[in-house]
């Protein structure tokens, strides 16, 4: 906490500084540009915060004296001590949204635009690195809550993560069970839920046979679990049916399987998040690569006649982009620009 507030006290005393005498030729991107690098410091904080209020509170519920300590905190405070702890935080993760309105009101050709951008880049970089930590981080922790809520399953195993998980129905013999999809480095496995409000029966559009545990005291199951291997393993984005919708396919090396978002105001969201998650966590780079890869291919010429003009050629022209082909018709001309 002393180097992320001697951080803070230092870039708030050289920016009033510079705005005591500040003019139009005045900058502010080299102050933020010089500290950006400390806010590195913030990595050490989440790390330290995240194990440390889990820690905290696992203490409070064995111990009765540091549960009275943060109720007593709460009361004072009108907040528990989390909420606290959790504010350089999220204080940090907006840092790069200020600079955008003040680089968007800079005039480009301000000696202040490339060193504010480059501020942005720098300090971006760095939320950008601490979010992907905190998800390890936290996906790390449940992961091992997991193996211990699902201890006969035998879950753990050296190098084995959870990369996310999702909320979504398995689709099996016409019956959709309501399930937390856990997606691990080399496994899928699923587990049991409650229906949430939108998702009751008398809301539900889906055709299949709803399958429901209604039962007082829900204890989450494991349903069923599939290996999976990066390299032969797919998913397969699949057009609505008749009574199913906002399906996704998995082919996994234990065979293939459906699952869909469900028919609620917010599926249709739910399924492209999904989608993009898989993308991004199951997709390797040679598969990214080929799937935005650019093909130019000439397929010959024609010739035309028009009213308005005089007889020409027209050069067809397909490109094709991942798996997506269009044709495009370009005259000589165009076709000169094209080619440079």
């Amino acid at each position: 906490m002393d180097s992320i507030l001697n951080l803070h006290t230092t870039l708030e005393k050289e920016l009033t500084k510079r705005f005591e005498i500040f003019t139009l030729t005045s900058t502010i991107g080299d102050v933020v540009l010089r500290n950006a690098p400390f806010f590195r410091i913030y990595v050490e904080y989440v790390q330290m915060y995240l194990k440390g209020s889990s820690l905290l509170y696992d203490m409070a519920a064995k111990n009765p004296d540091i549960q009275a300590v943060l109720n007593n905190f709460q009361a004072a405070n009108k907040n528990d001590a989390r909420s606290f702890l959790v504010k350089p935080v999220q204080r940090f993760q907006k840092y790069h949204v200020l600079l955008e309105p003040i680089i968007k009101q800079t005039d480009p050709e301000h000696r202040d635009y490339k060193v504010l951008d480059e501020a942005y880049k720098k300090i971006r970089g760095v939320v950008e690195g601490v979010n992907d930590m905190i998800n390890k981080i936290e996906n790390s922790m449940r992961f091992n809550e997991l193996c211990e809520q699902f201890a006969s399953e035998s879950l753990f195993k050296e190098k084995r993560e959870l990369l996310f998980d999702s909320r979504a129905y398995w689709i099996s013999n016409e019956h959709q069970f309501p399930i937390t999809a856990y997606f691990l480095t080399d496994m899928i496995f699923f587990v049991s839920r409650e229906l949430t409000k939108d998702e009751l029966p008398e809301h539900h559009k889906i055709g299949s046979k709803l399958s429901i545990d209604l039962h007082h005291n829900f204890q989450p199951k494991m349903l069923v679990r599939f290996n999976w291997d990066r390299k032969k393993s797919s998913f397969q984005d699949v057009n609505d049916g008749k009574t199913m919708k906002n399906l996704i396919n998995l082919s996994t090396e234990s065979g293939p399987v459906t699952i869909s978002t469900g028919d609620t105001t917010r599926s249709e969201k739910d399924k492209r998040e999904l989608l993009k998650a898989l993308k991004d966590k199951y997709m390797i780079a040679s598969d990214k690569d080929e799937m935005y890869r650019v093909e130019v291919k000439p397929l010959g010429t024609e010739e035309l006649n028009s009213t308005s003009l005089s007889k020409h050629t027209i050069y067809i022209i397909e490109v094709k982009i991942g798996e997506i082909r269009q044709n495009l018709y370009i005259r000589f001309k165009e076709m000169e620009k094209f080619a440079s």
